[in-house]
């Protein structure tokens, strides 16, 4: 390929692809739903099922990054109406360096590193609570971080008790 990518104009030309793409999603969940039920439980052997449900990850994966990298790119867009805006004014233009762009970016929006991660929470959150998923996300991000709490207790307590072990070796 020659030449430079153009995002918008490829979302423009492409953007269908989105849109097939979460059709497969929605046909796959359909499949493996009816493939789980009665009569299809036979139809389908094991490993058809796990292909399945392999190709539903991946098309969620990728759906996952496509929204992910949006929300990059409307971040980028807002940097480079405030360069515009302060061109307009008077100030100098600010260009992002390649090899620090998120600092470079925090600091043309004026903001820190934790505000900009808060402004990337803050639209996911939006999109969640007008897909009414918010509560099923918090409850599974609840569970993941006391999963993760209880993981860290037991190895903390596996390791006190082998140094009280080795301490009553020692006397």
């Amino acid at each position: 390929m020659s030449g430079t990518l153009n995002t918008e104009l490829f979302q423009k030309s492409y953007g269908f692809l989105v849109d097939k793409k979460q059709k497969e999603i929605k046909e796959l969940q359909k499949e493996i739903s009816t493939a789980n039920k009665g009569k299809n439980k036979n139809k389908y052997s094991e490993d058809d099922l796990k292909t399945l449900r392999d190709a539903l990850g991946k098309n969620k994966d990728e759906m996952h990054r496509f929204k992910q990298n949006e929300i990059k790119r409307d971040i980028k867009k807002e940097h480079k109406r405030n360069v515009a805006e302060r061109v307009k004014k008077g100030a100098r233009a600010f260009f992002m360096k390649k090899g620090n762009k998120i600092r470079t970016l925090v600091g043309c929006l004026n903001l820190s590193i934790g505000e900009l991660k808060n402004k990337i929470l803050e639209k996911k959150f939006d999109e969640l609570e007008g897909k009414k998923k918010l509560k099923k996300t918090m409850e599974q991000k609840k569970l993941k971080q006391s999963q993760k709490m209880y993981r860290e207790f037991k190895k903390l307590q596996s390791n006190t008790e082998k140094n009280s072990k080795i301490a009553a070796a020692r006397r």
